[in-house]
């Protein structure tokens, strides 16, 4: 697919994809109808031999339509509390199948953001790639000083297409949010406005250059850890060049075996590398692919690819601790004023109805004690009471419970035996007594009080202000309500409907009135052509507002 697209054509193009895969009953649920007016299919999709489930059918689309969709495909992957389990595991399939880009091309884009001949940039450079994407590709080389790195190069026009994409994904997430309640219960403007922040920080490969350099800083000292060293000279925003790693990938069981790691162990540090990212530095790997971790000849882990990171903060951390408490102690109502702290939101759920599913929730942890928890089935719980509640979970939790939820994955994969939350324990204890601290509490005391002497200092002359508005009657009350918005809506389209159809049959009787008692001849003939074509405008009109009529029940 041309990585130049205009606009116009690539909303096309986007369209008849969904439909010849049947995927537009998405556009649809989403209020998107207009878009693929003929969502009903037969649109000349071909005739499969084996069945195909909609997951099936949504992430063939998403790989047709090229980087941004299959992107748009992993991130939503990883949301657990927006798709159901079905279409989220379909969507983790998605790779990016896509041939390498000619080793000419890979060369003149190397060239042009150096400004120099790629002779006179490395000593060595491969010809065929270790690894390609739809973004970009991987190649081996060697510096003039002998090091061996790997470069990463950026496919051309690849940013100019993933702008184009972002837009349009965008408006149509802005048009789903005014016409379809789903859209707004979801806040899909929210939503793609991450996908766009994750894939425009994708494509910048000097942020992901210091993303490196910030976990070397990390984990400075420590000889289980190895974080390859980024070659500034040699990388820009399209090209990013880092020290060769060599190894076997984490999951490479056999391999492991032949070298005589310990795996138990190996599952053990690689837990606690993850652990100590999120609970001491704030700061993770958010894409733990075993693709990602090599592991060395002596044991230790060495990882790559941060393109995608995140942060939590230590407030953040605080109310994941009360979380996890919650859970264990079978504490419902605090389970769910932990998820309120952490950013959940709802504005249509009932809050006695969520506490009571939560509290169904907990019962099947009943006498678990915290080692026993199972990362993937507590998040797997939590985020189907999120779609059932249409909760809205911050983009960063859920970047965080899947990020855990790999990290367990690993070391399920190495030992069996795995205990991810046993493993955690000790790292939520440290929290929980740098919490009881009283040095932890000063900060917070020493803002509470500020903020309480700023209030005591102005609340005397606001209480002036106030009282002598309401004196001079300048004080307005306005109430309003988000929930009445659609039901007005729907309601102002009723009523204007109905003047219509009334309006309309007055005008058909009463041609018919004139037409029948009076006939005019002469020079006042053409009043008898007006009528006609009065009838037959009137006849129109009743038609498009019957189809406006069967649409708006349709929706």
């Amino acid at each position: 697919m041309s990585a130049r697209v205009p606009r116009h054509r690539r909303l096309r193009q986007i369209a008849a994809v969904l439909g010849r895969h049947g995927a537009g009953y998405l556009l649809v649920r989403f209020g998107l109808a207009d878009l693929l007016p003929l969502h009903h299919g037969r649109l000349g999709h071909a005739v499969r031999d084996a069945p195909y489930t909609r997951p099936d059918h949504l992430r063939l689309a998403l790989e047709e339509l090229g980087t941004t969709a299959i992107k748009l495909g992993q991130i939503l992957s990883t949301r657990a509390d927006l798709l159901p389990p079905a279409y989220a595991a379909e969507l983790a399939k998605l790779r990016d199948r896509v041939p390498p880009v000619p080793a000419a091309t890979i060369r003149q884009v190397i060239e042009r953001e150096f400004d120099q001949p790629i002779a006179a940039i490395f000593a060595r450079f491969a010809d065929d790639p270790l690894a390609t994407a739809s973004i970009g590709q991987v190649h081996t080389a060697r510096l003039m000083s002998g090091e061996d790195v790997v470069v990463k190069v950026q496919k051309p026009g690849v940013d100019e297409q993933v702008e184009v994409d972002l837009r349009l994904l965008l408006d149509a997430a802005r048009l789903a949010q005014r016409q379809s309640p789903l859209g707004r219960d979801y806040d899909l403007v929210a939503i793609a406005e991450e996908v766009a922040w994750t894939l425009r920080g994708e494509l910048d490969y000097e942020q992901e250059g210091r993303n490196a350099d910030a976990f070397r800083r990390q984990f400075a000292g420590n000889r289980d850890v190895v974080i390859p060293t980024v070659y500034w000279s040699r990388t820009t925003r399209r090209v990013l060049t880092m020290q060769r790693l060599t190894g076997v990938t984490i999951d490479d069981l056999e391999s492991l075996d032949r070298l005589g790691i310990d795996r138990h162990d190996l599952a053990l540090r690689s837990a606690n590398l993850m652990l100590s990212e999120v609970f001491e530095h704030g700061f993770y790997h958010a894409d733990p692919h075993p693709g990602n971790f090599l592991v060395q000849p002596d044991g230790a882990i060495g990882a790559f690819d941060f393109g995608m990171v995140g942060r939590i903060g230590s407030q953040q951390k605080l109310d994941l601790l009360d979380l996890m408490t919650a859970v264990v102690d079978r504490d419902a109502e605090r389970a769910v004023d932990a998820f309120a702290a952490l950013g959940v939101a709802g504005a249509g759920a009932r809050p006695d109805a969520l506490v009571r599913d939560v509290a169904h929730l907990l019962d099947r942890y009943v006498g678990r004690p915290l080692g026993d928890l199972r990362f993937a089935e507590v998040s797997a719980d939590i985020f189907a009471t999120a779609r059932h509640h249409h909760l809205r979970v911050p983009a960063e939790l859920v970047l965080l419970m899947k990020t855990l939820v790999m990290n367990e994955g690993i070391g399920r994969r190495l030992d069996p035996e795995f205990q991810a939350a046993a493993v955690a324990a000790p790292f939520a204890r440290r929290v929980m007594r740098r919490r009881l601290r009283p040095a932890a509490w000063e900060p917070e005391l020493r803002h509470g009080l500020a903020d309480l002497a700023r209030v005591g200092l102005d609340l005397p002359g606001a209480l002036r202000r106030l009282v002598r508005q309401l004196d001079r009657g300048e004080v307005a009350v306005t109430l309003r309500s988000d929930g009445l918005d659609e039901p007005l809506r729907r309601l102002e389209a009723m009523v204007n409907r109905l003047a219509m159809s009334l309006l309309l049959a007055a005008f058909v009787v009463g041609s018919a009135v004139l037409m029948t008692v009076y006939h005019p001849g002469g020079q006042e003939r053409w009043l008898g052509r007006f009528f006609a074509l009065g009838l037959i405008a009137a006849a129109a009109l009743g038609l498009w507002l019957l189809l406006a009529i069967w649409r708006g029940g349709r929706r």
